[in-house]
């Protein structure tokens, strides 16, 4: 005998039916962003600077790689990976209030209040790296050789006066 498919029955399928659909939709979404994320894991930290522009505005942590052996450039890469996401989010950050700079700097007329809020703000996001690169060598330079802590103690020297 077949069941009587009644409008509540009905309701009743399409509600499970979407509710799964759902479900399986959020497990093939949750599968993408860890092979994503495994993916991203899985680049050398090197090509993450170069190919997405992820670094501080001055480009020390690119310096710092492209100067060390492979053996303390993986320690540097590892280090830099632990922090990979504050990195992004400083550089988002960064780039948005440069942007919203540009924007008050382009804007006719100038309000030369709001040009220089926007430029503060630009200044504070840009130092909000400092902190990161120094997380990045306290962890990475105690497991460095000494001729690549000695790289690391060249790299941005001030000229001399």
């Amino acid at each position: 005998m077949i069941p009587r498919l009644t409008p509540s029955r009905l309701r009743a399928i399409l509600t499970v039916s979407i509710a799964l659909n759902l479900f399986l939709l959020a497990i093939v979404g949750a599968q993408r962003w860890r092979v994503l994320h495994m993916q991203r894991m899985s680049l050398p930290v090197s090509s993450l600077v170069e190919g997405r522009a992820i670094q501080d505005p001055e480009g020390t942590l690119q310096d710092y790689l492209h100067g060390l052996s492979p053996q303390d450039a993986a320690i540097l890469e590892g280090a830099t990976r632990a922090r990979l996401g504050e990195i992004l989010n400083a550089r988002r950050e960064f780039t948005a209030a440069i942007e919203r700079a540009r924007v008050e700097i382009a804007r006719d007329p100038v309000d030369p209040a709001a040009v220089r809020a926007a430029i503060v703000e630009a200044r504070q996001q840009r130092q909000r790296f400092g902190p990161v690169l120094e997380g990045i060598l306290i962890d990475a330079v105690p497991r460095m050789s000494v001729e690549g802590r000695r790289t690391l103690a060249q790299a941005h020297r001030a000229p001399a006066p």
